[in-house]
C-alpha cells in the first residue's frame, strides 16, 4: 500500500511539474515575503496594498539582477570568438601532457576523439534542446508566480483556519505550533539563505577577480546563486567556473580557484549560514542529498531549489505526529552529533591536546 502511495504520489508530480513548480516556488516567496507584508499592514497599510507592494519590490530587485546578468553575459558573449584560439591552444597542451605521461601520442587522441564526437555531439544538443524545452515552458508559467505570491499573501490567515477546522480540538494546539515552527523555519531559511547568497557574490567576485579570472563578476554571481542547493550547490558553481578557466585561461590561474573553493566552502559552512539563515533545517547530509537527486531528476533545477526548506517542513510535521516520529529521526541530524565535524569541536579537541601538552 506504501509503496503504491509513493509511486502515485511521485507520478503525479512528474505530470503535473508545470503546475506544482511555480506553486512550490510561489509559497516559499510567500513565506520570505510575509515579514515585510506584515510590518505593512501593522503600521495601517491594507492587506491588498500591502501585499502588491511587497510583490512590487521584489519584483524589482529581481529584475535588477537578471538585468545585470544579462549585461555581463552580453559581455562575455562578445568575447567568445576571442576565446577559440586559446581554447585550442590549452587543449594541444593538454594531449601533450597526456602524451608525456602515458604515451599516448596526439595523432592517437584525435582518432580516439573523432570516433566519439558524434556521439558526444549527439548526446549534448539532445540535452541542451531539452533543457531549452524545459527551461522555456518553466519560465513561460513563472510568469503567474506575483499571482500566485499575492493569493499566498492575501489567504494566509483561511488556510490557517482552514487547517483547524480540518483537525480535531484536542489536536489544534498541536497544528497552531506547527504552523509557527513552519512559518519560523521557512522564513528565517529563506531570507538567510538570500542574504548569503549576496555576501557570496562580493566574495566570489572579488576573489575570482584577485585570482585574474576573466568576467569574475559574472561567474561570481553564478557560483553563489548556485549555492541556494545545498551541498551540491557550491561544488555545481565552481565546476562551471574552473571548467571555463581551464578551457580559456593558463591551468596556472585556473588552479588559484581550487584553493579558493575550499576557502569559501569553510567560510559559508561555518560562519555565513549557521550565523545568518541559521541552523534551524537539520537534514542529515544522506537525506538532503538523495533528496536533491530525485527533485533534480523530477523538477531539474526548480525541484533542487525548494527541496530543502519543504524537507524541513516535512520534517516538523513528522516531529508533531507521535506514530512518524521516527521518521523524523532518520531524516533529522539527531543521533549523530557525537561523530560530526564541526568548529566548536575541532577547537575542542586542540584544547585538550595543549592542555595534555602542558600538563
Amino acid at each position: 500500500m506504501l509503496l503504491w502511495l509513493i509511486i502515485t504520489i511521485l507520478f503525479c508530480l512528474i505530470v503535473a511539474r508545470d503546475i506544482l513548480i511555480p506553486i512550490a516556488l510561489s509559497v516559499l516567496l510567500g513565506f520570505m515575503l510575509y515579514p515585510v507584508a506584515e510590518f505593512l499592514e501593522k503600521k495601517g497599510v491594507p492587506r491588498i496594498l500591502a501585499n502588491l507592494m511587497v510583490i512590487l519590490l521584489a519584483g524589482a530587485v529581481l529584475f535588477g539582477v537578471i538585468f545585470l546578468m544579462a549585461k555581463l553575459i552580453g559581455s562575455f558573449m562578445s568575447d567568445v570568438p576571442g576565446m577559440k584560439e586559446k581554447v585550442e591552444e590549452n587543449l594541444s597542451e593538454f594531449q601533450q601532457t597526456i602524451n608525456d605521461w602515458i604515451g599516448v601520442t596526439e595523432e592517437k587522441q584525435d582518432e580516439m576523439l573523432s570516433k566519439q564526437s558524434d556521439a558526444i555531439y549527439d548526446s549534448v544538443s539532445n540535452f541542451g534542446k531539452m533543457v531549452f524545452s524545459a527551461t522555456a515552458t518553466t519560465v513561460f508559467k513563472f510568469f503567474l508566480l506575483p499571482v500566485y505570491v499575492f493569493l499566498v499573501l492575501f489567504y494566509r490567515d483561511k488556510f490557517r483556519i482552514f487547517l483547524h477546522q480540518m483537525i480535531a480540538d484536542r489536536s489544534r494546539h498541536t497544528v497552531e505550533n506547527m504552523i509557527t515552527e513552519i512559518s519560523h523555519v521557512a522564513t528565517k531559511y529563506l531570507s538567510g539563505m538570500t542574504f548569503v547568497v549576496v555576501i557570496l557574490s562580493f566574495i566570489n567576485s572579488t576573489g575570482l577577480y584577485l585570482i585574474g579570472i576573466k568576467h569574475a563578476i559574472l561567474f561570481g554571481l553564478i557560483a553563489a546563486i548556485f549555492n541556494f542547493i545545498p551541498y551540491l550547490g557550491t561544488i555545481i558553481g565552481y565546476l562551471v567556473v574552473l571548467v571555463f578557466a581551464l578551457a580559456t585561461q593558463d591551468i596556472n590561474i585556473a588552479m588559484r580557484i581550487i584553493p579558493f573553493f575550499f576557502i569559501v566552502q569553510f567560510v559559508e559552512n561555518n560562519i555565513l549560514t549557521p550565523n545568518i539563515a541559521g541552523s534551524q533545517v537539520k537534514i542529515n547530509p544522506m537525506v538532503a542529498i538523495v533528496s536533491l537527486i530525485i527533485s533534480g531528476t523530477i523538477w531539474g533545477l526548480a525541484g533542487m531549489f525548494v527541496v530543502i526548506p519543504y524537507l524541513a517542513m516535512l520534517l516538523i510535521v513528522f516531529k508533531h505526529i507521535p506514530t512518524l516520529q521516527p521518521l523524523a529521526f532518520l531524516m533529522s541530524t539527531t543521533g549523530t552529533e557525537h561523530h560530526s565535524i564541526s568548529w566548536e569541536g575541532i577547537k575542542s579537541k586542540f584544547k585538550r591536546w595543549f592542555g595534555k601538552n602542558d600538563q
